[in-house]
């Protein structure tokens, strides 16, 4: 899987990975109770679509409203973080003009940072389990509860993927850029580009959260939303 290391013209730096480049499905997390747990979610999760499928469409609405507002909670690089548990190698591509030294460093601190994150978020979702179990008296899917119970499993998967880059596991390849030595540019209507990328579906959501933490010479990150 190709990861990129781009800057914004203000000079901030961020990792990109566009989960339209592979394949995102979560893997299976291991023949333990994950696995079981993450197959339960899947279960439900194809139930809260066909709500959101339903012709009648009120209730498919509703879930389809939640769910949405939920995911904008979502990091966008959490897609990469959980492909690190299936992918081969981790190709970075990264700007010619920056030290190959200086751009290991900022990964290796943007690898702790989400590590550490995400075992926050594990934990404070499992919490939440039993209280989103109370959604259950409301009619329909039970979105708020299946949230916490699908995050869970999800930050767990991180964890897992960005802990095999960061022992080796997954091997990282460099691979050094001209391409990327120009900033993220926009067009006419003000949509995000760049000349490397050949998808760059995810890239305004990228700068939308501006991903800080992954940034070399940045001041330190802002709190994170809860999610």
């Amino acid at each position: 899987m190709n990861v990129y290391y781009l800057s914004t013209q203000e000079g901030q730096r961020f990792f990109y990975y566009d989960s339209s480049e592979g394949d995102a499905t979560p893997p299976a997390a291991g023949g333990s109770k994950s696995a079981g747990l993450w197959r339960w979610a899947e279960r439900k999760w194809c139930a809260a679509r066909k709500a959101m499928d339903d012709p009648d469409g009120s209730v498919g609405r509703w879930v389809g409203r939640a769910w949405k507002w939920l995911h904008s909670f979502s990091h966008p690089d959490e897609a990469m973080l959980v492909q690190f548990a299936s992918t081969s190698e981790v190709v970075l591509l990264y700007p010619a003009s920056s030290p190959v030294e200086r751009v290991q460093k900022a990964w290796r601190r943007y690898l702790k940072n989400r590590s550490r994150s995400h075992r926050f978020w594990a934990v404070a979702n499992v919490v939440a389990i039993p209280f989103g179990a109370l959604f259950f008296i409301l009619p329909g899917p039970n979105v708020i509860g299946f949230w916490f119970v699908y995050r869970a499993v999800y930050h767990y998967l991180a964890v897992r993927g960005v802990g095999r880059v960061r022992r080796g596991a997954v091997p990282t390849r460099w691979r050094a850029s001209e391409e990327l030595d120009k900033p993220i540019a926009r067009d006419d209507f003000g949509a995000p580009s760049h000349e490397a990328l050949a998808a760059a579906a995810k890239l305004g959501d990228y700068l939308h959260w501006s991903n800080p933490e992954a940034q070399a010479d940045a001041p330190r990150p802002d709190a994170e939303r809860p999610r």
